[in-house]
C-alpha cells in the first residue's frame, strides 16, 4: 500500500499527544490519586461511590493547581466537570481507555501491592515537568474538543509542541528533516497543524463512540433478560457455545505466487507454510484493476467494487478508484496520501459500499488497523499503528495481540460461566437443592455478568490487517533482508499467535479463518526503471498541467484548502509508482477565461480519436496517444483509454481501447440478450431488484486485437487465440478461466470495468517490468504484471477441506466468511447485496 502517515512527522506528533506511554502513564497517575484519596479502606470501590467526589472536587482542584493560562479554556473545563454529561460519560470513557492498554490496571496493582507501609510516592503535580506535560494535554484537548472551531483555536499550541518535537535529538533524522523543512514554510506549517487536529479528533470521536455504542448495547442485553428470562437467555448462551466465528487476516502486498516461492526456499515460516499446507488454498487469487491498496483494500473490507449507478443499476460501490482522482462532478481532487486520508470512509460510505462490519451489525466485531471500520464494536485505529510504527515498530501488535490474548481468557472464563448455566437448566429434578444453596437468583446474576462483558471475549469476527510488509517491500524491495528476515517473519509469528487463541479458548473448531491480500509486488531497477512521465510526455505537449500526488517515496500532501483543477489541459497523479492517471477536459467546455461554461461537458472524459486530436486551453492541437507510444514505447506495459460506442449495436454498453508500445486491442463489453431486452424496452429496468439479482451473468466480453496484441493473449492460449480470431463473445466466467492459465488473468474483465466511473480518469497508464513511473524506491505495485496482479487467498480450519481452488477474485473473501456466518439461508437472501461470488461451497468439507 502507498504508505499513508508513513514515515510522516504528523504521526509522531499525534502519537506524543495521545498513545505515547509517558502520556498514559502520567494520565493513569492522575487517576490513581484520585483513586487512592478516596478509597476509605474498601477493597474495589465502584464508581458510583466515588463520582461525586471526584466530579465536584478532586478534578477541580487540580485544574486549580495547573493554572492553563487561559480563563476561557478554564472555565469550559469547570462547566464539563460539573455536568452530568462528564459524570456518566466521559469519566468512564477516560477510565476505559486508559484500560485497554493496562496501564491504569498496572497502576493500580502496584499502588495496592505497596501497602500502607510504603513511603508516599511523589504527586504527579509536584514534578514541574510532568505538570507541564499534564497542562500541554489539557490546553490541546481542550481547544480541540471544547470549540467549535477546534482544529483552528489549537493551533497555536500545537506548534509549540511541534516545534519542541522538531528538537528533539531522539527522533529519527528523517523525521526532524521533514519537520524542519515543513516549519520553514508558514502556510505548510498551519496546514500541518490543522491536519493534526483533524486526525486527532477523528480517532478520539472512534473511540468514543465504540465505548457508548458497548454501553448501550449491554443495557439492552440486560433489559433483554428481565423480558424474556432466565430459562430463554440461557438457551442463547448454549448457542454461543457451539456458535460460528470467523478470522479474516489482511497482509498488504503479498502475492500467493511470491508466498508460495518464498515457502518452498525457507523453513522460517512455520505458521504460512501450516496453512499452506493444511487449507483451501486459491492458486491465483486476483486483485483489481489498478492493483492499489486503496481501491482493493474498499473491495476486501466492503464485498463491493467501485462502479457508478448509471453502469451498476445501484448505489453501492466504494467510490474509491485508485490513489488518487478528480471528481468531475465536484470539480475536486483527492490523494490519499495524506490529509485525504482520513475520509476514506465518508467516501465509500457516500457511495454507498457498506463495511463488513455494517453487514455483521447483529455480531460482536473487532477491527485491528482496518481502514474501513465502520459500525466495528471496538476496534485499533489505522492511523494510531502507523503512528505507533515510527516510534517503535511492533508496539501496534503487541498491544493488539495482547487484548486478544485477554480476550481469549475472558472466553474461557465466559464459558465457564455459561456452561454453569447450561448445567443448571439441565438438571431440573435437582432443582430444589439449587434453591436450597444458591437460589435462582444467583443464576440470574451470573447470566447478567455474561451479558454485560461477553463483548470482552472473543469476537464473532475479527479482521486483522498488517501492513507493513507491503511499506518496507517499497522501501527495500522484495527479497530484501527486511522484509524476508523481519517483517514476514513477524508477521509468520503474530499469525500463530492468532490460531492459539483461538485454540485456548476452545473456539477453533467452529471458526474459519481467511487470509488474503489486496496485490503482489514487483521490483524497480532503479535508477534506470524510474520513468518521469510527465517529463516525457506531459510537459513537452503541454506547460499548462496541474499534479494533484507526489511522487512515491515523496512526502504526503496535507494542504488544507486544496487549488482549482479547473482551467487546465491535463490533471494527473502517479500511485506507488505503477500507475499513471491522466485527467483530459473538453476545450467547448470552458469559457475564454478558463471557466467552465457547461458543467455536464466538462464531466464527460474524451474517448480514443478525440485524444488523438486533442484541443489545449491556447487552441493547439495534440495527439497525445502518439506521445505515449513513441516516448514509453520501452517502457510501458500498455495504457487504456475509453474508445467510442459502435452505433450499430446499442446493446454494446462500454468499448476499451488497449495500447502497448507495439499494438492496439478493443476490450467491448455487450448486455446478454435477455437483459438488452428488458433494458429496451424499460430503462429503469437497470434498478430494479430483478436486474441486481442478475449481475453476475449480465454480460459477454470480446476482445479484438487491431494490430499487434498488447496484451499476447493469443500467444499464450490456443482457445483464446480461436476466440480473438473468430471475433466471438464470452462470459465473464469463460474469460476469467482462461485468461488465468496466461500472465494476464482477468485482463478482459478488470479492463471492461474500469471506466464503469467517471472517477477512473481519462488515461491510465501501466509500467512494464523492471520500471516504475515517478518513483524513487525499489517496490513497486498498482500496475498490472502477473505478480502485482496475483494476490494471496486461502480458508483454514477444522470445517475446510484441503483443496486448491484455480482461480477466484479477491473479493470472494469476504462474502465468503460473511456466508458462513450468515448459513445458507440468510446468505441466499443477502448474496446479491455483493459483486462477488462466495466460496464457501469449494472451502468446507
Amino acid at each position: 500500500m502507498n504508505r499513508l502517515f508513513r514515515l510522516f512527522s504528523v504521526s509522531l506528533v499525534t502519537f506524543t499527544i495521545l498513545s505515547s506511554a509517558p502520556a498514559l502513564a502520567g494520565l493513569a497517575d492522575i487517576f490513581v490519586e484520585i483513586y487512592d484519596g478516596v478509597k476509605s479502606g474498601a477493597i474495589e470501590p465502584t464508581y458510583q461511590t466515588l463520582k461525586e467526589y471526584i466530579v465536584e472536587k478532586k478534578l477541580l482542584e487540580f485544574l486549580g493547581e495547573i493554572d492553563l493560562g487561559d480563563k476561557e479554556l478554564e472555565a469550559k473545563y469547570r462547566a464539563l466537570i460539573q455536568s452530568n454529561e462528564f459524570d456518566e460519560t466521559y469519566f468512564p470513557f477516560f477510565m476505559s481507555m486508559l484500560e485497554r492498554v493496562g496501564v491504569l490496571q498496572k497502576m493500580l496493582k502496584k499502588s495496592s501491592a505497596e501497602g500502607s507501609n510504603q513511603a508516599p510516592s511523589v504527586s504527579f503535580l509536584q514534578d514541574p515537568q510532568k505538570k507541564e506535560y499534564l497542562r500541554t494535554v489539557l490546553i490541546v484537548f481542550g481547544k480541540l474538543f471544547l470549540y467549535k472551531n477546534g482544529e483552528d483555536v489549537a493551533a497555536e499550541a500545537l506548534r509549540e509542541q511541534i516545534v519542541k518535537l522538531a528538537q528533539n535529538q531522539s527522533l529519527p533524522e528523517f523525521v526532524t528533516s521533514r519537520l524542519k523543512k515543513i516549519l520553514e514554510d508558514p502556510e505548510k506549517a498551519m496546514d500541518l497543524y490543522h491536519f493534526i487536529g483533524v486526525l486527532v479528533k477523528s480517532v478520539a470521536s472512534d473511540y468514543l463512540t465504540d465505548f457508548l455504542e458497548r454501553d448501550k448495547l449491554r443495557q439492552a442485553k440486560l433489559q433483554w433478560l428481565d423480558k424474556a428470562g432466565l430459562e430463554k437467555v440461557t438457551q442463547y448462551f448454549k448457542e454461543s457455545l457451539t456458535k460460528r466465528r470467523a478470522v479474516m487476516i489482511l497482509v498488504d502486498g503479498v502475492g500467493g505466487e511470491y508466498l508460495e516461492d518464498l515457502l518452498s526456499e525457507s523453513d522460517s515460516y512455520t505458521t504460512l507454510q501450516k496453512l499452506h499446507d493444511e487449507s483451501a488454498w486459491v492458486k491465483r487469487s486476483l486483485s483489481s484493476t489498478p492493483t492499489i491498496s486503496t481501491r482493493n483494500i474498499a473491495i476486501l473490507e466492503t464485498g463491493v467494487t467501485v462502479s457508478d449507478p448509471e453502469f451498476k443499476g445501484e448505489v453501492s460501490s466504494t467510490g474509491i478508484p485508485n490513489f488518487t482522482y478528480v471528481d468531475r462532478k465536484k470539480q475536486e481532487w483527492m490523494y490519499f496520501w495524506g490529509r485525504d486520508g482520513i475520509r476514506l470512509r465518508e467516501l465509500v460510505k457516500a457511495s454507498g459500499a457498506q463495511t463488513i462490519f455494517e453487514h455483521l451489525s447483529a455480531y460482536q466485531t473487532v477491527s485491528f488497523l482496518a481502514q474501513f471500520d465502520t459500525a466495528a464494536d471496538d476496534r485499533f485505529s489505522y492511523f494510531m499503528g502507523e503512528v505507533m510504527l515510527q516510534v517503535k515498530p511492533d508496539l501496534a501488535e503487541a498491544l493488539g495481540l495482547a487484548n486478544l490474548r485477554t480476550r481469549s481468557q475472558k472466553e474461557q472464563y465466559l464459558n465457564h460461566l455459561r456452561t454453569k448455566l447450561v448445567r443448571y437448566l439441565k438438571r431440573s429434578q435437582e432443582k430444589w437443592a439449587n434453591r436450597l444453596l444458591w437460589t435462582e437468583r444467583h443464576y440470574y446474576d451470573i447470566a447478567r455478568e455474561i451479558l454485560q462483558t461477553e463483548d470482552e471475549g472473543l469476537p464473532d469476527f475479527l479482521l486483522w490487517y498488517n501492513p507493513w510488509v507491503d511499506h518496507k517491500t517499497h522501501e527495500f524491495g522484495t527479497h530484501s533482508q527486511e522484509v524476508l528476515g523481519k517483517h514476514l517473519p513477524k508477521f509468520d509469528q503474530d499469525v500463530g499467535e492468532i490460531l492459539s487463541f483461538y485454540q485456548a479458548a476452545g473456539l477453533f473448531d467452529h471458526t474459519l479463518f481467511g487470509m488474503v491480500s489486496d496485490h503482489g509486488q514487483v521490483n524497480v531497477e532503479l535508477p534506470k526503471g524510474s520513468v518521469n512521465v510527465e517529463d516525457l510526455v506531459i510537459s513537452p505537449l503541454t506547460s499548462n498541467w496541474k499534479k494533484i500526488s507526489s511522487d512515491e517515496g515523496g512526502p504526503p500532501k496535507i494542504d488544507r484548502v486544496k487549488s482549482s483543477i479547473v482551467g487546465y489541459d491535463v490533471v494527473f497523479g502517479s500511485t506507488a509508482g505503477g500507475s499513471f492517471v491522466m485527467d483530459l477536459f473538453h476545450r467547448d467546455a470552458y469559457n475564454e477565461d478558463g471557466s467552465v461554461k457547461d458543467a455536464k461537458r466538462w464531466e464527460d472524459h474524451p474517448r480514443y480519436s478525440e485524444i488523438r486530436n486533442y484541443e489545449l486551453m491556447n487552441g493547439e492541437r495534440v495527439d497525445w496517444i502518439s506521445k505515449i507510444k513513441q516516448e514509453l514505447k520501452e517502457t510501458l506495459d500498455y495504457a487504456l483509454v475509453r474508445d467510442e460506442l459502435p452505433k450499430e449495436d446499442p446493446s454494446i454498453d462500454q468499448v476499451v481501447r488497449v495500447i502497448s508500445g507495439a499494438g492496439e486491442a478493443r476490450v467491448l463489453r455487450k448486455f446478454v440478450s435477455s437483459i438488452w431486452e428488458k433494458l429496451s424496452a424499460n430503462p429503469q429496468y437497470r434498478f430494479t431488484k430483478e436486474f441486481k439479482q442478475k449481475k453476475f451473468t449480465h454480460y459477454l466480453y470480446k476482445y479484438e486485437v487491431i494490430a499487434e496484441d498488447p496484451l499476447k493473449l493469443s500467444s499464450q492460449n490456443e482457445l483464446l487465440r480461436q476466440w480473438i480470431q473468430e471475433g466471438s463473445w464470452h462470459s465473464d466466467r469463460e474469460w476469467l478461466e482462461e485468461t488465468s492459465k496466461t500472465d494476464r488473468p482477468d485482463a478482459i474483465h478488470e479492463i471492461s470495468h474500469l471506466y464503469d466511473t467517471q472517477l477512473a480518469g481519462t488515461i491510465n497508464l501501466f509500467p512494464s517490468s523492471g520500471k516504475g513511473f515517478n518513483t524513487g524506491v525499489p517496490g513497486r505495485h498498482a500496475g498490472e504484471l502477473f505478480k502485482e496482479k496475483n494476490s494471496l487467498q486461502l480458508y483454514f480450519g477444522s470445517s475446510v477441506k484441503k483443496s486448491v481452488i484455480p482461480v477466484a477474485r479477491g473479493g470472494s473473501m469476504p462474502v465468503t466468511l460473511i456466508h458462513y456466518l450468515y448459513g445458507d439461508e440468510r446468505f441466499g437472501q443477502a448474496q446479491y447485496d455483493f459483486d462477488f461470488e462466495s466460496l464457501l461451497g469449494k472451502v468446507l468439507k
